[in-house]
């Protein structure tokens, strides 16, 4: 588009401004949106995004929960202290309570979860005393 624009040299009524950003991930940080928004917000009218579905048209914004959990343990050395709790497995253990989750059931509205991170642990021998995942929660009309 901005191509276009600079080809034929179309005068525009208004400023406009072409952001490229790599994604929302995180914890809604949305790789720059956010800040964009945050800079030029007042004076923004109009914002339109694309996605990966290139066959679709959006009009309606998407409501996420991101949350980082964090879980920690003793941990030690898995052999002088085994059997402590493990932060991994505790973590592997809500991951699949959330995987059994049911979702709702809500007339033209999609909801959807996922776990998107995970990490923890130091060694292959240390019973890992922290761990994290980052999950979200998502619901829009469909």
């Amino acid at each position: 588009m901005l191509l276009v624009i600079l080809e034929k040299n179309i005068k525009l009524k208004k400023p406009v401004m072409f952001v490229a950003n790599s994604c929302a991930e995180g914890l809604g940080n949305l790789k720059g949106t956010r800040q964009i928004l945050n800079d030029f917000g007042e004076h923004i009218e109009k914002l339109y995004t694309f996605d990966g579905r290139i066959n679709v048209i959006g009009n309606v914004s998407v409501g996420s929960h991101r949350y980082k959990v964090t879980i920690k343990t003793k941990g030690g050395h898995s052999y002088s202290l085994f059997g402590n709790r493990n932060a991994n497995a505790v973590l592997a253990n809500i991951i699949s309570d959330i995987y059994r989750l049911e979702l709702p059931e809500k007339d033209h509205t999609k909801t959807l979860y996922k776990v998107g991170t995970i990490s923890g642990g130091t060694s292959v021998n240390m019973i890992s005393k922290e761990a994290e995942m980052l999950c979200g929660s998502y619901e829009t009309n469909a």
